[in-house]
């Protein structure tokens, strides 16, 4: 989502930004809410969820963000929508949502605008949530934002306290390990049956990320070989977002951003051929 049509230099952005963009992040990290507070409480699951995602065109600040609405439990998609965009701040490390809220929030301000009746009651959203060196990633920033909940999904670590790369690997062989009895295989067959399970026997599935005094702020989560990272954006619970997020999973990244990306890459290279 972030790593690509890295045109824009880094050394644009002075200090003098880089401590709005902390203050402003640490503002909106006041609003924040890690507990359920659910908008499907009544039957007990979303009917909606949303996914978002940006698909860069290589080698350019160009982009096309995209929205994509699945049905739950069914992941089959009943929304989407895109629009071109231009990067005009460069990719950082822990500010992704100063360089892409901008352009996603529009999307979701027309869907509920124009198709009320499939908008989502979670968003996930392509990046971390709480799993930020200050607690608030892109999914928490549009979260708060916006007052949706909101996931983050993302497949890299942002380095936290207490967990480096090292750590990461150990946890990953650990989860490998728990699994030799091949229960559960990696790829889309991994993810089928990982979708199958109740709830009560997923729990070895994944790796709670926690800060040094304990406190957890979201989890890593093997869908298939490689884990994925999943956190709290914004009115969710770490344990929730999980169970959703494993919930949605085919493969492994969860639906509704998979597709998002799915079809963003394919309007882009519809458009360049």
């Amino acid at each position: 989502m972030a790593e690509e049509g890295e045109s824009s230099r880094v050394d644009d952005v002075t200090e003098e930004f880089r401590q709005a963009w902390i203050k402003e992040q640490l503002e909106l990290k006041e609003k924040l809410v890690v507990e359920d507070d659910l908008a499907w409480k009544e039957d007990g699951r979303p009917s909606f969820v949303g996914g978002l995602d940006i698909s860069f065109v290589k080698d350019t600040t160009d982009a096309l963000a995209a929205l994509v609405v699945v049905e739950y439990p069914s992941m089959k998609v009943v929304y989407e929508d895109y629009q071109q965009c231009t990067m005009s701040k460069p990719y950082i490390n822990g500010f992704l949502a100063f360089r892409e809220v901008e352009h996603l929030v529009p999307l979701i301000h027309k869907c509920k605008a124009s198709k009320p009746e499939v908008y989502p009651q979670l968003w996930m959203v392509d990046g971390n949530g709480t799993i930020h060196p200050r607690g608030l990633g892109i999914a928490s920033h549009l979260g708060v934002l916006l007052g949706e909940i909101t996931v983050g999904v993302a497949k890299k670590l942002c380095m936290v306290d207490g967990w480096s790369h090292e750590r990461v690997k150990k946890e990953m062989a650990d989860m490998q390990e728990e699994d030799k009895d091949g229960q559960l295989r990696a790829g889309a067959s991994y993810a089928l049956k990982h979708r199958a399970l109740p709830l009560h026997m997923r729990e070895f599935l994944f790796r709670p990320v926690d800060l040094p005094g304990g406190k957890v702020i979201g989890a890593m989560v093997r869908t298939a070989d490689k884990p994925i990272l999943v956190s709290p954006g914004h009115r969710i619970s770490w344990k929730t977002a999980v169970s959703i997020v494993q919930a949605c999973c085919f493969f492994r990244i969860p639906e509704p951003i998979r597709q998002a990306d799915l079809r963003s890459r394919d309007i882009i290279r519809n458009m360049k051929s």
